[in-house]
C-alpha cells in the first residue's frame, strides 16, 4: 500500500464512524429498552412506532416468543393481573 492508500483509508474510518455515531444519536430517540416477561433486556423501536395498540402488543408478544420460548409466561396467573394481594389477609 502506499502512503495515500493509507491516508484514504484512515480518513474513511473516521467518517464512517462518525456517520455510525450519528445515526445512532438520532436513532435514540426512537427506542427503548424492552425487558420480556423472562427478564431478557431488548433495546427496540419505541411505541409510538406502531400506528395502533394492536400492532404493539402483537410485536411485544413475538419479541417474548423469540427471547423466552412463548408469548406469555406460562406460570402466570392472568385472573390477578389487575388485582392487588397487599390488603388480602388469611383468617
Amino acid at each position: 500500500m502506499d502512503k495515500f492508500t493509507t491516508i484514504k483509508a484512515k480518513a474513511m474510518k473516521k467518517v464512517l464512524f462518525i456517520v455510525a455515531f450519528a445515526a445512532v444519536a438520532f436513532g435514540a430517540d426512537a427506542s427503548i429498552i424492552y425487558k420480556t416477561w423472562c427478564g431478557e433486556l431488548v433495546q427496540t423501536v419505541s411505541k409510538e412506532f406502531f400506528d395502533n395498540p394492536a400492532d404493539w402488543d402483537s410485536y411485544c408478544a413475538d419479541l417474548n416468543t423469540a427471547l423466552c420460548g412463548s408469548a406469555k409466561d406460562p406460570n402466570a396467573d392472568t385472573d390477578t393481573e389487575d388485582h392487588d394481594t397487599s390488603s388480602d389477609e388469611q383468617p
